[in-house]
Formats: structure tokens, sequence, C-alpha cells
């Protein structure tokens, strides 16, 4: 059949404390952006933040995108930031699967909410 390990062995030690550091680091880079976007401080740039054709446009577009989203995409870290501490005090193959697919989920649902409501807040200042 499976010969592979079960879902109850222990995660081996170098696994787990590479999947813990790689989710709180995402965590971390992502809490930050959050925190510059929703303070403004956020320069508008091709590589990080919510990017669409209304907010890379418009300066007025990026910071009303921002700051509307940037909070959203502070609460999106925790997910990540908390996985990976979980995976580092217990780590066991069924968990270690779960707390990926949690974490990512999580950071998943709330930076495509944030993005949302980032593009409507630039939409609404490109209206006007």
């Amino acid at each position: 059949m499976f010969d592979g390990a079960a879902a109850s062995d222990p995660m081996p030690t170098g696994m787990a404390v590479f999947l813990g550091i790689l989710l709180i680091v995402v965590g971390l880079l992502l809490a930050d952006v959050g925190r510059r976007s929703h303070s403004g401080t956020l320069a508008r740039n091709w590589w990080i933040g919510i990017r669409t054709n209304a907010t890379l446009a418009w300066d007025d577009a990026w910071e009303a995108a921002h700051r509307a989203g940037g909070m959203l995409l502070t609460i999106a870290a925790i997910g990540p930031i908390v996985g990976g501490l979980i995976v580092f005090f217990q780590p066991s193959n069924a968990v270690g699967a779960s707390v990926m697919i949690i974490a990512l989920g999580w950071l998943l649902v709330f930076v495509i909410v944030a993005g949302i409501k980032g593009q409507r807040a630039a939409n609404a200042i490109d209206s006007t």
C-alpha cells in the first residue's frame, strides 16, 4: 500500500523549522506591507501592494486603495505567523499539513478581500 510516513508521525525537524520560518517570514512581510499601506507610507510601485490598473495609474488611487485595504492585509498576516508558531511547537505530519492549508487559506481570503476593497476605493477616486 502506502509506504510513506503516517499522519501522526512527527515531522522531520528540518522540515518543521523550514515551514515554520517560511510562514512566519511571509506573515511578517505582509504585516509590514499592511502597516505601511494603512498608514499611507507605501509608495506606488510594481512589486508589492494592491496593484491594479487603477492603483498604478494615479497616486491618489494608490493611496486610497491602500488606506482602504491596508488593515485587511495586516489581518491576513496573522494566519501565517500563528501557523508558523504552531508548526514549531506541534510538528506532526497531520498538524503541519493542516496548518499550512489553514494559514494559506486565511492569507488568501484576506488578501483577496483587501484587493477588492482597495479596488473599489481606487475606482471611487478615479471616477471623481
